[in-house]
């Protein structure tokens, strides 16, 4: 079996793209020079479509009464595979542009790869390939061994993503937390996070303001929020895509950032 084999295994057609795909010329180089952890987490993204049988396409027998069907029809298969592409091209490329070392690219790039692999699950284990905004924001958080409840609180209506808004608001976190992480509240166990929504159905449209505000922090001497990739995502990818203006501030305690996005087709109040 080849490095391609065991890094993206399986028979479904994003599986056979990304092992036929000339690696060797792009920023990530050839394959047998990933790091184990760059393998996994690019082995799952296509795990997670695959997990299951949920990439088969629909043909054939249904499901079992009782256990009811989980395989993708093939047109969502397709799109799933054209954007999962488009994204993973994208991070590549963009991390690449803001990395100084080999291995600082590796290292943001896993650490993204880990989040779209993250929210691809949460979409395609969903009926109708939307994600819960507070269960993304949570699942996220925990990833990082944030304390819910004590270190970090969460609260808000509920909101459903499209799978594309899920995949660029779970991008936000990530790169959030990661800030938080290295400079910010998650730098020790004295530091709090406050993140909380609420729509502004008075505004035309209507629009959901989302909160991300660090406080107890002690930031002096410390290297303020980096303006590279992860920042870029949140001020113009999040304003080209989702409409959202984006602001950030970094306080005597603490980080602050709001996201204010109009609520279309991609973000949606549950029961709307």
């Amino acid at each position: 079996m080849t490095d391609l084999e065991e890094i993206f295994p399986g028979d479904n057609d994003l599986a056979h793209r990304l092992r036929g795909f000339d690696w060797s010329g792009t920023p990530l180089g050839s394959p047998e020079t990933w790091s184990s952890n760059l393998r996994s987490a690019l082995g799952e993204i296509v795990g997670h479509t695959d997990r299951s049988g949920q990439a088969e396409c629909a043909s054939g027998t249904r499901g079992t009464p009782g256990k009811p069907d989980r395989r993708v029809p093939h047109s969502q298969l397709q799109h799933t595979v054209r954007n999962i592409l488009a994204v993973t091209r994208s991070l590549v490329r963009r991390t690449a542009a803001n990395s100084e070392t080999a291995e600082e690219m590796a290292s943001h790039l896993e650490g993204r790869l880990d989040a779209l692999a993250r929210v691809q699950n949460f979409a395609l284990l969903s009926s109708d390939q939307t994600v819960d905004l507070e269960y993304l924001v949570a699942e996220e958080i925990v990833f990082y061994n944030a304390r819910e409840g004590e270190q970090v609180f969460l609260s808000g209506p509920p909101i459903k993503l499209s799978d594309r808004a899920a995949e660029l608001f779970g991008l936000a976190i990530h790169e959030l937390a990661t800030n938080a992480v290295k400079f910010g509240a998650l730098t020790s166990s004295s530091g709090h996070i406050s993140i909380h929504w609420e729509l502004d159905e008075a505004a035309s449209p209507s629009h959901l303001r989302f909160h991300w505000e660090e406080t107890d922090v002690d930031i002096a001497g410390e290297e303020p929020a980096r303006q590279g990739y992860g920042f870029e995502l949140l001020q113009s990818m999040l304003a080209y895509e989702l409409r959202a203006q984006t602001s950030l501030r970094l306080e005597p305690d603490g980080l602050k950032c709001t996201i204010e996005m109009p609520l279309t087709s991609k973000i949606v109040p549950t029961g709307a």
